[in-house]
């Protein structure tokens, strides 16, 4: 289970750092986040909500 959790906290990592690196505005996305790791825990799949920055599937 902890890879699935590494792999959602390193796309929450790209994503402090691309605000980082563009100054732009920041969504913490720690909801995000949660939501992705449960997705990879318990359907082997991110929700995509980190991917996608939103909290919605497209």
């Amino acid at each position: 289970m902890e890879d699935a959790v590494d792999s959602c906290s390193g796309l929450l990592t790209k994503r402090f750092d691309e605000f980082a690196t563009a100054g732009n505005g920041l969504d913490l996305g720690l909801q995000y986040h949660a939501f992705d790791v449960v997705g990879e825990l318990t359907f082997d799949e991110k929700v995509g909500f980190l991917e996608q920055g939103i909290d919605e599937t497209v």
